[in-house]
């Protein structure tokens, strides 16, 4: 049947074709083709193949940022104007008399031929005013194929000619890989260092360290032999006949393994983290566990469950999985529609629409904020419908930063880095650290650890990062674990296997408080992760009150 225009849809036809074209249209009313919206719009005097590519003018907002930006960033700029190609900004620019980024002065060369060759990209602190790609191709313009290399240099090159070009990076963080094959290759024309084949001889000592640590390491060890390769290992490995152990497993993973062997292969895998994909998939056909499931007949739905989905499914959707953890999505919307169930659309309050059209701007996170009972989805796809209506314009995501916002970031981001981004909750850490080197503010450098940090972390190394930090108040989580595994890869602590079994007492503070506060708890339970609880949580059929 063909499906005749109402008076809504040429409405729409004739407010936004000459603007967005069948494009624009067909986002607007997505069940109409494309040649259909081009023929209404010619039999209703609106399709001219003349304004096939129609002007766009510029607005005030975008020639203020051609204004602001153009006379420090040149094409740059173009990041800021979504619309605009190079050749309008530069026609605009033009007409507009803006002069494109000042030549760099003298004094300038001289600072990047004094700091580049010792820092680098780094010297970008020391020029202000000039990007990263800029400082790159000066300073080539200005070396004319690289900048000398020093005595001390050299020196490392030639006390070092065994090593590999990525180990040497190490002791030459200034200069490339490139760079360095390069002038070993000069300095072996020159007959200064004699490097030897590619197929080096193993020295008794590498040997002695491989059979040492490979077994337990395995091609890990190779930061201890910086001149040999993971490959190289392995096959040297091979020939000593050398295996890394098989660890056998405990009958705590098994239990685990009985218990969830309904989950997927990486859902197993968070539980069993000490384990690979193939190793857990070997150990499910040993215990005959490919076949089974969580249910005993998982074909058929028992009456409780059926109670659960005709109670909870009109309301909740698919999300009343938390109450069946048995279940797929897709198997309760199979039989839903067996029992004829269907999920009842709340409609949209006038109160609900105003707040959408008050924050259009802030991001999902916000809205959500101000609609709770609403889902991402839901959410858009009502923006789309208004916009479609014309009662709604959403604007570019750009968001620009207001005077409190730098204030914060000044302030903070120096003492704590991108973690002031709990004071700033509408900005993202990729948002917080390119403001912040716009604005050319640098975190403090990381403090050393002292002798009794470490004697802390090695006494109470069966503790969790985020338990530990109780006792080390000027570490973050992600510090304490990063130095856990430097101890733990030179050996000077042996950590356990983190698996710990829930005690009567967690159990009871999780009835308390999860129905409440859901995965907010972990505060409670500091020898807990939030993936932790909520598993614990699912087994004990705990559901968080709404």
């Amino acid at each position: 049947m063909r499906r005749t225009w109402t008076s809504e849809e040429e409405q729409i036809l004739r407010r936004y074709y000459r603007r967005e074209k069948a494009i624009g249209i067909h986002k607007r009313i997505s069940y109409r083709s494309m040649t259909c919206i081009r023929s209404k719009a010619y039999s209703m005097g609106l399709y001219f193949r003349q304004q096939k590519f129609p002007r766009k003018y510029w607005t005030t907002r975008e020639l203020s940022i051609l204004d602001r930006f153009y006379p420090i960033e040149g094409f740059a700029c173009g990041k800021r104007l979504f619309r605009r190609t190079k050749p309008s900004i530069f026609a605009m620019a033009r007409r507009r008399e803006l002069e494109h980024p000042q030549p760099w002065l003298l004094e300038e060369d001289a600072i990047l031929s004094a700091y580049y060759p010792s820092e680098g990209i780094n010297c970008k602190k020391r020029l202000p005013n000039r990007g990263r790609n800029a400082i790159q191709a000066r300073a080539k313009l200005l070396a004319k194929g690289g900048f000398p290399w020093s005595e001390e240099e050299t020196d490392i090159i030639k006390n070092n000619p065994e090593f590999t070009a990525k180990a040497l990076q190490e002791f030459l963080p200034n200069r490339t890989w490139l760079s360095i094959v390069k002038k070993k290759r000069q300095l072996e024309m020159d007959g200064e260092i004699v490097v030897l084949n590619k197929k080096q001889h193993w020295i008794s000592e590498e040997v002695a360290i491989l059979r040492h640590y490979y077994p337990t390491e395995g091609t890990a060890c190779q930061k201890r032999l910086p001149s040999r390769t993971k490959i190289a290992i392995r096959e040297h490995a091979r020939r000593l006949r050398l295996e890394t152990p098989s660890i056998e497993w405990s009958r705590q993973e098994k239990d685990i393994l009985r218990n969830n062997s309904q989950l997927t292969l990486k859902e197993l895998q968070k539980l069993l983290p000490g384990r690979s994909l193939d190793g857990i998939a070997g150990q499910k056909g040993k215990l005959k566990l490919t076949k089974k499931r969580a249910l005993p007949n998982p074909l058929y739905w028992s009456d409780e469950e059926d109670a659960i989905l005709q109670h909870d499914y009109p309301i909740e959707g698919s999300s009343c999985q938390t109450r069946l953890p048995n279940r797929t999505t897709e198997a309760i919307r199979s039989r839903a529609k067996l029992l004829g169930l269907t999920e009842t659309v709340v409609e949209w309050s006038e109160e609900e629409n105003e707040l959408l059209r008050e924050h259009s701007d802030l991001p999902m996170k916000a809205l959500q904020e101000f609609l709770p009972r609403r889902t991402p989805s839901a959410i858009r796809n009502r923006q789309k419908r208004l916009q479609a209506q014309g009662e709604l314009t959403i604007y570019l995501k750009v968001q620009y930063w207001s005077d409190e916002e730098d204030a914060i970031l000044e302030h903070y981001y120096p003492i704590e880095g991108s973690n002031c981004q709990e004071r700033l909750p509408h900005r993202s850490r990729n948002a917080i650290q390119a403001r912040a080197k716009i604005l050319d503010f640098t975190s403090e450098p990381a403090l050393k650890w002292t002798e009794e940090e470490l004697d802390i972390l090695k006494e109470n190394c069966t503790l969790e990062s985020k338990a530990l930090q109780q006792f080390l108040p000027g570490r973050s989580a992600d510090t304490i674990a990063a130095k856990r595994r430097q101890l733990e890869t030179s050996g000077e602590i042996t950590t356990p296997r983190r698996k710990q079994s829930w005690f009567p007492e967690e159990d009871a503070i999780l009835q308390r408080y999860y129905p409440t506060e859901g995965m907010d708890c972990e505060k409670r339970l500091p020898n807990r992760s939030r993936y932790s609880v909520d598993m614990r949580a699912r087994r004990l059929g705990i559901v968080r009150q709404k």
